[in-house]
Parts: C-alpha cells; structure tokens; sequence
C-alpha cells in the first residue's frame, strides 16, 4: 500500500468513526426527549411581525435565566398567527417548570397576552400527541398554528 493509500483509507477510517459517533449521540438525544415533555408558550400575533426577533432574543434570555435546570429552550418559531418558543422539561419537572414561567410573567419579565400549552402524548414513543392548555385558566384551545382566518377561542 502507498503512503497516499494508506493516509485515504485512514480518512475513511475516521469518517466512519465520526458518522457511528453521531449515530451514538443522536440515538442518546432521542431517548433524553423520551423523558421530557414539550412546553410552548404562545402569543397570538394576528398584527403577523408585531413581535420582533430582538424581543424573542429577550424572552428566551429571561426564559433560561429561571429555569434553573428546570427546562430547556428550544428555539421559536413565527408565523400563522403566533409566536412560539418551545421548552423541555423533563417529566417530573413540566408541572414547575410551568409555574417559574407563570412567576416571570407575573413579574412582567414576559410579554402580555401570553399563553400555555403542554404536549399530551398519545403513544410511549412520543411521535403523536396533542396540546393541553395550561395559561391563562380557562384557555379552551391551545394549537401551534390557527388556520387563516379561524377565530380563536380562549
């Protein structure tokens, strides 16, 4: 084998390594989310861009600020009539993880107009579920997205 040969087969030999790593993680990242439930706070934006990414930037930051190994932040999303940011929190802890949310809103450390919802899910391997409303009491519906002209019940 050629010095060149050798040095190709020792790259594969690498990459190879790096792809069953990532397997490894992945395969690990998917059974951590097996124990955690997903938070989502929620504001309706039907102005669609009345909130900017600066004050996303903010929430977020409150957001990790309290949650004190609670939960996780896990990004947001903007459109179709809301604006989310996700949480995880392991199973144990979503019912406190809720109320450090609901402190720093109260503290008005979060904007106004601010709902919750927790996925409910419907199988062991957490690929189907659907969104119990939390916040305010009395919230009647709670989805990720409202079609286009759906009047929203609170």
């Amino acid at each position: 084998m050629t010095v060149g040969a050798h040095h190709l087969g020792a790259k594969m030999y690498l990459s190879r390594r790096a792809v069953l790593a990532m397997a490894v993680l992945a395969t690990l990242n998917e059974k951590a989310m097996a124990t955690e439930t997903q938070i989502v706070l929620q504001w309706l934006d039907t102005a669609q861009g009345s909130m900017n990414l600066r004050e996303l930037a903010k929430i977020e930051d409150a957001l990790e600020a309290v949650s004190d190994g609670k939960f996780s932040v896990d990004g947001h999303d903007i459109g179709s009539g809301t604006v989310n940011v996700f949480l995880y929190a392991e199973d144990a802890r979503v019912n406190s993880s809720i109320a450090a949310v609901i402190r720093l809103f109260e503290q008005g450390k979060l904007p106004k107009g601010m709902r919750i919802g927790r996925a409910i899910y419907e199988n062991a391997e957490r690929r189907n579920w659907r969104f119990q409303p939390v916040f305010p009491s009395g919230l009647a519906e709670f989805q990720i997205t409202y079609p286009s002209g759906t009047p929203v019940r609170k």
